[in-house]
């Protein structure tokens, strides 16, 4: 998630200075202060605020404009021409972005002091937005002398990366993000304006912002690498069933090249199910399939982008469990590319790696339950658990994926020593190339979409 900021050209812009003006009220005081004027554009956009010790309402005027009902019920700041006059509809526009300018310096100067954050779980980046108290849930201000209401409608949350989160940076600048102590986070409390208890559209982004600056714990460099063997657990699948061997060939590891993408020499020839034609002693690319590692760059040659440098470094640590985990002389030499569904558009085998005595574990599964990755779904795992294809992957590894994912977040590994939610390790880890296909191994539903525990009932 990225902040947007809009920079409007404001002309013919005069200010009036600040001033106080004191009226009689029955039983309390109440100030017009903070006078302002302002020509935006061709629009005079002129406002105060109303108080007392109760109260601080913003009145805001725009000229030659009114508060209009849609034919849809709903209601819209409205001036003549707009309709058909693009270049007035973007001036008007204009002066409407200042208008919401004045909306959220208001709301902030008066209720940013009450709002607090809740403290923070463990080494977390983000509190539970759901806990931030001292919100109002309805604010009142006045367009053009007409009551309208700001309702609360969401909380969100962003982290203002900077330089960590832009693309296409050198290899010194993406291992800069490693040593980093703190990162800055902002929290938006949203309100929509509505008017007779109807949507006022056109007033979009009017939000109190909370900033945090949170100190990472330990530092990405630091994390550990959760590679030790006795967290390992045995997946009980026989590579001497007929129908899985078909799908299967031994080889050893040439090398790694990321978290999700190894070179490996097979150790025997062997046409597999699908077509796909081995000859022993030939290298291949695998490409794990059932997991998306945060990514070092994407693209070849003269279109290779490099990530940026925040999620740089959780790829690194996907790759060092790799290296720890299978490219060392315990496992390396005697490894079973597994449940080969084919080749992808690079020409790699896409598989899933098994290793250790009797290739009794599942690559995938350990670096999902390590922590240093998402699972990644495929498009037709509901079929295969329908079915009960007892000799198909799916059936096979998803629940045993699902577990090792439910592991890793109650357990606070890797990206989940900062990241509660998979959901927010998506949005603001992987973002030069999502992955959105994790939600099926999670242990509840994040949508109205079934996930690999339905069919665990049935």
């Amino acid at each position: 998630m990225k902040i947007k900021n809009k920079l409007f050209v404001l002309s013919a812009i005069s200010l009036i200075p600040l001033t106080s003006i004191v009226a009689s009220c029955s039983n309390d005081q109440v100030r017009i202060t903070n006078k302002k004027e302002k020509n935006v554009e061709e629009f005079k956009v002129s406002s105060f605020v109303e108080e007392n010790s109760k109260k601080s309402i913003l009145s805001v005027n725009i000229s030659n404009s009114n508060i209009t009902k849609n034919d849809d019920g709903t209601y819209g700041l409205w001036t003549k021409g707009i309709k058909s006059d693009s270049v007035k509809k973007d001036k008007f526009n204009k002066a409407i972005s200042y208008v919401v300018d004045l909306i959220n310096e208001h709301i902030n100067n008066v209720y940013l002091k009450d709002i607090k954050l809740p403290a923070k779980k463990g080494n977390k980046i983000f509190v539970d937005v759901k806990q931030i108290s001292g919100a109002p849930k309805e604010i009142y201000i006045k367009i053009n002398n007409k009551d309208v209401q700001l309702n609360l409608s969401s909380y969100n949350k962003t982290i203002n990366y900077g330089k960590l989160g832009e693309k296409g940076q050198n290899k010194t600048e993406q291992e800069a993000a490693q040593k980093i102590e703190n990162i800055s986070v902002l929290y938006s409390i949203t309100y929509k304006p509505f008017y007779k208890s109807k949507n006022l559209l056109g007033l979009d982004n009017i939000n109190i912002n909370i900033k945090d600056e949170v100190k990472l714990n330990p530092l990405l460099k630091d994390l550990t690498i959760n590679s030790s063997p006795n967290n390992f657990k045995p997946t009980n699948i026989s590579f001497e069933n007929e129908t899985i061997k078909k799908a299967s060939f031994r080889a050893k590891i040439e090398s790694v090249s990321d978290g999700d993408t190894f070179s490996i020499i097979a150790l025997e020839s062997k046409t597999l199910k699908g077509g796909v034609t081995i000859e022993e002693g030939k290298s291949y690319k695998v490409r794990l399939s059932g997991i998306d590692t945060p990514e070092k760059g994407v693209g070849n040659g003269s279109k290779y982008v490099s990530a940026s440098p925040f999620e740089y470094s959780f790829a690194i640590h996907a790759t060092n469990f790799a290296k720890k985990v299978i490219d060392n002389e315990k496992y390396k030499n005697d490894v079973m590319i597994g449940f080969v569904s084919g080749k992808d558009s690079y020409d790699r085998i896409t598989a899933d790696v098994f290793f250790g005595e009797n290739y009794k574990y599942s690559y995938i599964s350990e670096i999902v339950r390590s922590g240093h990755t998402l699972p990644y779904s495929n498009d037709i795992w509901k079929l295969k658990l329908q079915e009960k294809d007892t000799t198909s992957y799916e059936y096979n590894l998803y629940p045993f994926i699902a577990d090792a994912f439910e592991e890793a977040i109650k357990n606070n590994r890797g990206l989940f020593n900062y990241f509660d939610y998979p959901g927010d390790v998506s949005s603001f880890v992987y973002l030069i190339k999502s992955n959105n296909k994790w939600s099926p191994f999670y242990w509840e539903r994040t949508s109205n979409e079934e996930i690999v525990r339905d069919y665990l009932k049935k």
